[in-house]
């Protein structure tokens, strides 16, 4: 599981803890995105190997980092998730299982199936939905939640 996080101290023992509740053994590794506050000691201290950037490179970096590690340490599948908690761990097998049947490469996990909410400013939601239409289109499939970090 890759996790990228900045200044994520109030959330990061929390979702590492979650984590290994609902998915006991499974290797975690947390992208310190070159933050200043405690992440990096608590991601640890949570029993996730980190990763600490020397600055904050953003999301993006963030996740290569994570990718290039796991490609160079032979883990698959890998799945990507946020570290603000946002992202519930009990679903992590259904996303598994999906890749797993070889039928897809890519499952992402959406924040608005089951009737759930998610709150976000306009213009965001606008974008979400544009973008979800147009995912959907390219994918000949529904795409609920295509800026989902949990994949």
């Amino acid at each position: 599981i890759i996790i990228p996080a900045y200044n994520e101290e109030k959330n990061i023992g929390k979702v590492l803890d979650s984590l290994h509740q609902w998915v006991p053994g499974i290797p975690i590794l947390v992208i310190n995105d070159g933050s200043s506050d405690q992440t990096r000691d608590i991601g640890r201290d949570h029993g996730a190997e980190v990763i600490t950037l020397p600055f904050n490179s953003g999301y993006g970096v963030a996740l290569q980092t994570g990718f290039l590690y796991a490609v160079k340490n032979e883990f698959s599948p890998v799945i990507q998730m946020d570290a603000d908690g946002q992202h519930d761990p009990r679903y992590i097998c259904d996303l598994l299982r999906e890749v797993q049947r070889d039928e897809v490469d890519v499952a992402i996990g959406s924040r608005f199936l089951g009737g759930r909410k998610y709150q976000t400013s306009l213009a965001r939601q606008a974008g979400m939905y544009l973008f979800g239409k147009i995912a959907s289109l390219f994918c000949k499939q529904k795409v609920s939640d295509p800026t989902s970090g949990f994949q």
